[in-house]
């Protein structure tokens, strides 16, 4: 579900159950309903806006200042991943953009629930080299309005069909040869027991959580290539016709690891007038379910011309091949989840913040070449299975009510 949907769904659920609570105060006696107490009681005022004055922030201690109730936060997150151990640069990284949103609720018994999910589109990084096709120029297009027929120029006088263009901005007459160096996308979701310990001396929270982590990451390596040759095509009588043999190769792996398993942490809190710094760290060991499909896709075009030399020839015939083989494995992954943040309170509930965020999985990742002779198994392959990923980069976003 895009984030921008399950931010508008969580949004309408509390205000569907917060207004069925609202109405039920109306007949009850004033006071009755006191404090929340439960999970599925909220705050029925909606008053995030109201401004908080410094003196009052002043007054209250740690324990009072860190806020009950429902929250939720949205940040969006500029990361650097690395590429790939089967890249000759892959000691470098290269950053995309993501979403993470946070949702969950603390109890006045200072016991409750958190969960997160977030998503990295990005990077997608290629190295991509613009080969003209052997045809590239079509004597028969004057690029100037024509008086012919529609069906041989449109109303703005371009040759039809399309591909017959000698316009290389259609890309119609040109190949993109690609060579992936970092093009991968992840997303995860995490479901968190969470505690609210007593304050420190010197004013700091502690809240130890303990759950469960899923996360996907997809990875595309992409390796092209395009050559022109001469050719020999076998004609009806026997004979072998000259032509010219064009070849467009992509070979793709396509790599996903799924990963199921637990994490556990702790998030420490600090205030300090307006601001709350906040440090989070997560532990977690997972089982990489793995699974590859290597697609192999090959176009070859034969042109009627007699030299290579020749710039108006003819298409002949078309021939293509698509292959798509698949494999399987698993591997053990662990690693760990660390976020500084800083938050401005701007409201009495609303925070704007900012952090820096560091994530490691240390082994057990699937990315790159897979060239798989021992059938539907990664093991006995080329595959590099057990690779490390890591990401690291900057955070901003609001939080309401934590």
């Amino acid at each position: 579900m895009p984030v921008r949907k399950l931010a508008a769904f969580l949004v309408a659920v509390i205000a569907t159950v917060a207004g069925g609570h609202q109405v039920g105060a109306q007949e009850q006696p004033p006071g009755t309903w006191g404090e929340p107490d439960g999970i599925l009681e909220f705050d029925t005022d909606f008053r995030w806006f109201e401004t908080a004055y410094n003196a009052d922030i002043e007054e209250l201690s740690p324990k009072h200042r860190a806020n009950h109730g429902w929250y939720a936060t949205f940040d969006r997150a500029y990361m650097m991943v690395n590429r790939s151990e089967t890249e000759a640069s892959y000691t470098q990284g290269d950053f995309g953009w993501g979403n993470r949103l946070d949702f969950g609720y603390m109890g006045d018994d200072d016991r409750g629930w958190a969960m997160t999910y977030w998503s990295l589109t990005g990077p997608n990084v290629f190295d991509i080299d613009v080969e003209y096709r052997a045809n590239v120029i079509n004597t028969e297009d004057p690029q100037l309005p024509s008086a012919e027929t529609p069906e041989v120029f449109d109303e703005y006088g371009q040759l039809l069909p399309r591909r017959d263009r000698d316009n290389h901005e259609y890309l119609e007459r040109i190949y993109e040869v690609k060579d992936s160096l970092n093009v991968i996308e992840m997303k995860g979701f995490e479901l968190n027991r969470t505690w609210r310990l007593e304050s420190y001396r010197k004013g700091g929270l502690l809240e130890p959580m303990i759950g469960l982590k899923y996360v996907k990451i997809r990875d595309h390596t992409e390796n092209d290539t395009y050559n022109v040759q001469p050719g020999l095509a076998q004609q009806a009588d026997g004979t072998f016709a000259e032509l010219i043999q064009e070849s467009f190769n992509e070979q793709i792996d396509l790599n996903e690891n799924e990963m199921y398993g637990g994490q556990f942490g702790f998030r420490y809190i600090k205030f300090y007038n307006r601001f709350t710094n906040s440090l989070d760290l997560r532990a977690f060991a997972m089982q990489n379910f793995q699974n590859n499909a290597y697609i192999n896709r090959t176009t070859d075009t034969y042109y009627d011309i007699a030299l290579q030399g020749e710039i108006d020839g003819e298409i002949a015939f078309d021939d293509s091949r698509h292959d798509t083989v698949y494999a399987h494995g698993s591997e053990f992954v662990f690693g760990f989840d660390v976020r500084a943040e800083s938050s401005l309170q701007l409201t009495r509930d609303i925070n704007l913040r900012a952090g820096v965020q560091v994530i490691d999985f240390a082994q057990g990742i699937l990315r790159g070449q897979v060239r798989n002779p021992n059938g539907t198994s990664l093991v006995g392959s080329t595959a590099v299975n057990d690779q490390n990923v890591w990401l690291v980069g900057y955070t901003f976003g609001l939080t309401i009510n934590r």
